[in-house]
């Protein structure tokens, strides 16, 4: 549920988020997609080697007709720190906001879709040209974009350059440690969200999660699992009937018998799969639409992606906990605290 000022009176408006619009394409620019022009951009990057003090600051940006800022930005950073907690990860990590910039574009245009708006920020084109200079003077370690819901997919081509066409839900430029030859991804720790979903299904949490070093759950696509360090920052889903997936799962398309999404259901109360509040964790039980789950991760999941047989584990609290949110949080140096004040005498 979503709350906004109402543009024709002094009150606010309730808006209840409709499920059934949410998307199944996978939100993560990939690292090396499907070159067509001979030339491959890069997105994805590795971390930083210095780890901070595990309090990963955020820099918030909304595009220029989205309203309700500060408390929508208060309302993320309190679902994440919750999720956290909740999911079993230490107290000395946590989402802290460091300031909100509205950006001077509402991308209304025809080509707007969300794999271009992030490429944007990524190569500091416009209206993204000074976020460098904002993430220094914020001392900001990521940044999070939040723009105007669109519909389901725009006039965007589906190139290396314009990946995941789709304006509903969110895409991230993804930390996915452990890959070799490529960039620091300190220079681009970047993820977004339409405002409706940013809440409505814990897009924004995902979102994050993936600049954190979260993975989707199972996955047959071998870059998303063989990699050296992140074994553990997988989501987790219900693999039975697929009613629910853990904040780092993915939707699947409509054949899928996990976590399928049901384009003829715009019900969101029936649709097939949510995501619920919690990180996978196989030490984390919860009681999820009625039934005991005892453990929310997976202690190995095998896939064989092509030729190569990798093994993951479900368990992106152990991988927040130890690697993802120190090394993020490590990715600018924190300002040291305001001095005391002086007494009077």
């Amino acid at each position: 549920m979503i709350v906004r000022p109402n543009g024709d009176t002094e009150g606010h408006e309730l808006i209840m988020v409709d499920r059934g619009l949410l998307p199944i394409d996978d939100d993560t620019i990939p690292s090396n997609p499907e070159n067509t022009s001979g030339t491959t951009d890069t997105f994805s990057t590795t971390g930083a080697s210095s780890t901070g003090s595990g309090d990963v600051r955020t820099l918030f940006l909304f595009a220029n007709n989205v309203g309700n800022e500060s408390l929508m930005t208060s309302t993320i950073i309190s679902e994440f720190n919750n999720a956290l907690s909740r999911s079993g990860v230490a107290s000395s990590n946590k989402l802290s906001s460091v300031g909100i910039i509205t950006v001077a574009s509402g991308f209304i245009g025809e080509q707007d879709c969300k794999g271009k708006i992030l490429y944007d920020m990524h190569k500091r084109i416009s209206p993204f040209t000074n976020l460098d200079q904002w993430m220094n003077d914020n001392a900001a370690d990521i940044a999070f974009l939040i723009v105007e819901n669109g519909p389901v997919s725009v006039d965007c081509p589906t190139t290396e350059t314009f990946a995941a066409p789709s304006r509903i839900g969110g895409a991230s430029t993804g930390f996915f440690p452990g890959e070799t030859g490529i960039q620091d991804h300190s220079q681009s720790p970047f993820s977004m969200s339409s405002e409706t979903f940013a809440l409505g299904d814990l897009t924004a949490l995902h979102e994050i999660g993936h600049s954190l070093g979260g993975r989707h759950a199972d996955s047959s696509i071998p870059e998303e699992m063989d990699f050296l360090n992140g074994e553990f920052a997988h989501g987790f889903d219900n693999n039975n009937a697929g009613e629910w997936q853990t904040i780092m799962g993915g939707y699947r398309a409509s054949t899928a018998n996990r976590c399928a999404f049901d384009f003829d259901n715009p019900d969101p109360v029936t649709q097939p799969c949510e995501r619920i509040p919690y990180f996978s964790n196989p030490a984390k039980s919860a009681t999820i639409n009625g039934h005991f789950v005892p453990a929310l991760g997976a202690t190995t999941i095998t896939g064989t992606p092509g030729d190569v047989n990798v093994q993951f584990k479900a368990d992106m609290e152990t991988w927040l906990e130890t690697s993802g949110m120190p090394i993020v949080s490590g990715y600018f140096q924190d300002p040291p605290p305001p001095t005391s004040a002086r007494f009077l005498t």
